[in-house]
């Protein structure tokens, strides 16, 4: 894909500002994500070329909004054609999300501007982005992290066709340092489960080798088949682990050489996210890898100097949700918002339907965090 022109939106002070669209990286990108303090990795273009690159079902969008020659604001998202069944019937879906496998994205804007002209323009890229989506079997899907939700999220409440969905994520303060959050943060539970699996033989470090992200990506592929998901590629986990600025690493739990348990991280700007992640269930009562798994993603970030760790959304799993309350995080609120057309409301309405009536019948697929399992 190249660049595919302009979008004229509505008047921005003496003229009308153009949102310009490409499917390329946009010429100064980087420098609009180091403008904008609430930017997350998964604005970076690393994160969207290789998820493109290894996921042949998305396309990338850039929308750009240029000043004075350097880019003023913009938006990252994917076009994505997906599928899901109704019983025998395969329903597709035309989707834009500035978002994807549960990140945040959303429109960047220079931290440089006055917050008037920051709302402005905020506005008028959501506007354009909107005009993007299809018809038929079609939405748009735009997920802010907690920090744009703080700025923006009033700005999005009263868009005209966007429908809020509740969706939280735990964040750890990390001020003061690893033992500060152990010891004034982490519940006295959740030390003695660190402890106990230290003492017998568990060990847990940040790493980027390949060799152990190898070892981890079965447990990966397990749990994926538990949740019913398809798993991501080997080669696109291991092409971020790989990032040029050593902005992703991987927490790995290990025991006596075998990997029971790891998350990948990505580090940007003063937080972490800690995005994909899973532990063995066999171990989980034992030597607590979760646990580990989430005092390691601390003491890196600590290393780094972060101020937070994003631990992600518990998806409703009020065990996960307590779990990560217990390692001394607070939820924050998140904005999903969501414009469909009317078709695709009607598609999910029946999709729901059809999922309860499985669900009274005990024909459902359940989750790892379920029932009694422990930890992420």
């Amino acid at each position: 894909m190249g660049d595919h022109g302009n979008l004229q939106t509505e008047p921005l002070g003496g003229g009308e500002a153009e949102v310009a669209l490409s499917g390329t990286v946009p010429e100064g990108w980087d420098v609009l994500v180091g403008d904008d303090p609430s930017a997350d990795f998964f604005h970076t273009p690393n994160w969207t070329v290789a998820i493109c690159t290894h996921l042949p079902h998305l396309e990338p969008v850039w929308l750009t909004i240029n000043e004075g020659g350097k880019l003023a604001a913009g938006l990252v998202a994917v076009r994505c054609r997906s599928t899901f069944r109704l019983g025998p019937l395969p329903v597709c879906i035309d989707r834009l999300e500035s978002s994807h496998q549960g990140t945040s994205g959303g429109p960047l804007i220079s931290n440089r501007l006055s917050i008037a002209r920051q709302a402005r323009l905020f506005s008028q890229l959501v506007t354009a982005y909107r005009e993007l989506r299809g018809s038929g079997l079609a939405d748009c899907h735009l997920s802010l992290n907690p920090q744009h939700e703080v700025r923006f999220g009033g700005l999005m409440q009263t868009a005209a066709g966007w429908r809020q969905r509740p969706l939280n994520s735990a964040i750890l303060d990390l001020s003061g340092g690893a033992e500060e959050v152990a010891t004034r943060r982490m519940a006295k539970s959740k030390r003695n489960e660190r402890n106990r699996a230290l003492r017998r033989g568990a060990e847990v470090f940040a790493t980027n080798e390949e060799s152990l992200l190898d070892a981890y990506y079965p447990l990966y592929e397990s749990a994926c088949r538990h949740w019913g998901k398809p798993a991501l590629p080997l080669e696109l986990l291991a092409e971020l682990l790989n990032d040029s600025q050593g902005r992703v690493f991987m927490t790995c739990v290990r025991l006596a050489g075998q990997v029971i348990g790891g998350h990948i991280n990505c580090h940007h700007g003063q937080g972490v996210v800690a995005w994909n992640g899973v532990t063995d269930p066999a171990f989980a009562n034992t030597h607590f890898p979760a646990t580990l798994a989430i005092w390691g993603d601390i003491e890196e970030s600590c290393r780094r100097g972060a101020n937070w760790l994003d631990l992600g959304s518990s998806g409703g799993i009020g065990s996960l949700t307590n779990f990560k309350k217990l390692c001394g995080a607070k939820d924050r609120m998140r904005g999903w918002y969501v414009h469909e057309t009317p078709l695709i409301r009607g598609a999910h309405w029946v999709k729901r339907h059809y999922r309860r009536c499985r669900e009274l019948t005990g024909s459902g697929v359940s989750r790892l965090h379920d029932g009694n399992s422990a930890g992420p």
